[in-house]
């Protein structure tokens, strides 16, 4: 615990050349084994709070959003499309708020 300084924190948090987002989600995962730590009593001072958090301007973007009439006309496509067979992934897609990524999604999930 006493090799954690400031200084080699900053180096963890920014190695690779980390993003903003992916400094400040190092810089957390730290300060809250930090907090622990010192509330343990193991260390006297948190030396994550030397090292800066970044302030990011953008926040995530949200999917555009579809009319009802919208919605409406695409379940009626996809329910007449090759026997309605991409209803039902639709259905969860829309209604449910089910990602359907196969990589990242609940979709891919599903059994």
């Amino acid at each position: 615990m006493s090799d954690l300084n400031s200084e080699r924190l900053m180096a963890y948090c920014a190695r690779g050349r980390a993003a903003l987002k992916t400094h400040n989600n190092r810089r957390g995962v730290v300060s809250t084994f930090m907090k622990y730590a010192r509330d343990k009593g193991w260390i006297g001072e948190n030396p994550i709070a030397k090292v800066p958090h970044y302030r990011i301007a953008h926040k995530r973007g949200t999917a555009p959003t579809l009319t009802a009439e919208k919605a409406a006309a695409l379940m009626d496509y996809v329910e007449n499309y090759r026997g309605g067979i991409l209803a039902p992934f639709f259905a969860l897609a829309l209604f449910a708020g089910v990602r359907p990524d196969n990589k990242n999604g609940e979709v891919s999930k599903l059994t």
